[in-house]
């Protein structure tokens, strides 16, 4: 998962000593400690993807090739195949008032697929241009901070073998 926006720092900011202690709990408490600088955040991307460009403004955006983010897993990418070359990109609306913001919350808690302020595309290339640095986390880990990223998939760079039971 290569992620910009909400919580996407918690991964990597949460202390080792707290996560020795509480385990998956430290990550819980530090998005608690950060959660009114979270749920404003608001971030003016252009997506360039292979169903065309979109723009607008996003409290969080993750690239994936896996059915789940941060361990939970998430209906928007049931259908996610990790041979098909393609990644799924889930961009999440930044709100505009209280109410939006309730509403994109109880639909994210839901696992609402139709969910207006949940946007689902695939493609096999994007490429983000921001109005500002945006820091972006990569598996969890600080990817730094850059107003444009372009980000491609390598077809057949890995083989991946999977077992049947």
């Amino acid at each position: 998962v290569a992620a910009f926006g909400a919580f996407t720092d918690v991964s990597y900011t949460t202390r080792q000593d707290l996560k020795n202690v509480f385990g998956y709990g430290a990550y819980v408490l530090n998005a608690l400690g950060t959660l009114p600088n979270g749920l404003s955040t608001r971030l003016h991307a252009s997506v360039t993807c292979d169903e065309g460009t979109v723009e607008g403004d996003y409290a969080f955006g993750g690239i994936c090739n896996s059915r789940s983010v941060g361990g939970v897993q998430t209906p928007w990418l049931a259908d996610a195949l990790l041979t098909d070359g393609k990644f799924e990109l889930i961009l999440v609306d930044a709100p505009n008032d209280i109410f939006e913001l309730i509403e994109v919350v109880a639909g994210l808690r839901r696992g609402d697929t139709s969910n207006p302020h949940v946007h689902l595309y695939q493609g096999s290339h994007f490429r983000f241009v921001f109005d500002q640095d945006v820091a972006w986390t990569l598996d969890g880990e600080d990817g730094g901070k850059v107003t444009r990223a372009d980000i491609n998939v390598e077809a057949g760079a890995i083989a991946v073998m999977f077992k049947n039971k």
